[in-house]
């Protein structure tokens, strides 16, 4: 266990009856501070948890008799990891929390936890009035990296992606009725009023071809010899972000700003993303992401293999029913 208190601290102390939990949590224990008559104990799974593992803090929070617990305000971090998911439980005494968050390492190596302020009031007894606040120490949990051997390889993506078709949509179509309705009203009436006046011809803009823009991205990007100089990372950053914006253009699923895990969500049940699209996508994403972010080195084929399969998915679509014909 490489969890461990940065506060040497924290006061050990035994809990009273009315703190004893009703089930023993499960994990290892990561940390435990006692102040007046409040405890609390974090516990943790797995024990050693690598880069992309869910981590699993289980927090319990127990009052003795005449003290009352209020409830705090969590963020979107705990330190160094993403809250993914926390479910909460309580007394109705309020003398006993319970938390258990779902978070995600930001990093490999030393990764800090750091919990926000426990409130709590002194409602009879010695200190009857005070309102204090419990801190838990912070605590460092190391994350470790996956082997070569453990990291999914883009080579395993097996032939080129297809072309994605862009899904039916009848709610949008009726409303672009009613937009293009009103905006031909709009034209006539302004034509009218000008009916007596000179006017030019007017430029329409040209739409944008989704294809031919991640093409130009792709050259541009592969131009910089980011591989050549070690900015790995970089690249794949730039490759990824020409694929999401691509799938916005052709599907609607809004991409670019989304983590890998919500976008895969978004994918689930759209009629543009079958179980193989889907599953060839999230390893070509989860792959970049091990670049990205957790400093692995990709060898020359799996450079070469992420930007054939990057290419490959930013290819139209081909006309299903030209093809019937």
């Amino acid at each position: 266990m490489r969890a461990r208190s940065l506060l040497a601290a924290a006061v050990l102390a035994a809990c009273g009856a009315d703190s004893a939990v009703e089930q023993a949590p499960s994990g290892v224990e990561a940390a435990r501070l006692r102040l007046g008559p409040v405890e609390a104990v974090v516990l943790m799974r797995p024990e050693a948890p690598r880069f992309g593992d869910r981590v699993t803090f289980e927090l319990r929070i127990d009052a003795d008799e005449g003290a009352r617990l209020e409830a705090p305000t969590f963020g979107a971090r705990i330190g160094h990891f993403r809250v993914r998911d926390r479910k909460e439980e309580g007394s109705p005494a309020g003398r006993r929390l319970r938390y258990v968050v779902l978070a995600e390492a930001e990093r490999t190596g030393t990764n800090i936890a750091r919990w926000p302020a426990f409130p709590f009031r002194i409602e009879s007894g010695e200190g009857a009035g005070e309102e204090r606040e419990l801190i838990l120490p912070p605590f460092e949990v190391e994350v470790a990296g996956l082997g070569p051997d453990e990291s999914p390889a883009l080579a395993d993506l097996g032939r080129p992606l297809p072309g994605v078709l862009p899904a039916a949509d009848p709610e949008g179509r009726r409303l672009v009725w009613w937009v293009g309705g009103l905006a031909l009203l709009t034209t006539i009436a302004v034509g009218l009023w000008f009916r007596n006046r000179s006017s030019r011809d007017a430029v329409p803009t040209p739409p944008i071809d989704p294809a031919l823009e991640a093409a130009q991205a792709f050259d541009a990007l592969l131009a910089k010899r980011l591989a050549e100089q070690g900015r790995f990372a970089e690249l794949y950053v730039g490759l990824t972000g020409i694929v999401r914006r691509f799938l916005e253009r052709t599907t609607g699923v809004h991409a670019p700003e989304q983590t890998t895990e919500e976008f895969l969500r978004a994918m689930e049940g759209h009629p543009a993303f079958d179980g193989a699209r889907r599953d060839a996508l999230t390893a070509f994403l989860v792959a970049s992401d091990m670049v990205k972010y957790a400093a692995q080195v990709p060898t020359a084929d799996e450079i070469g293999n992420a930007v054939t399969a990057a290419r490959a998915f930013c290819q139209p679509a081909p006309d299903v029913r030209k093809e019937a014909v």
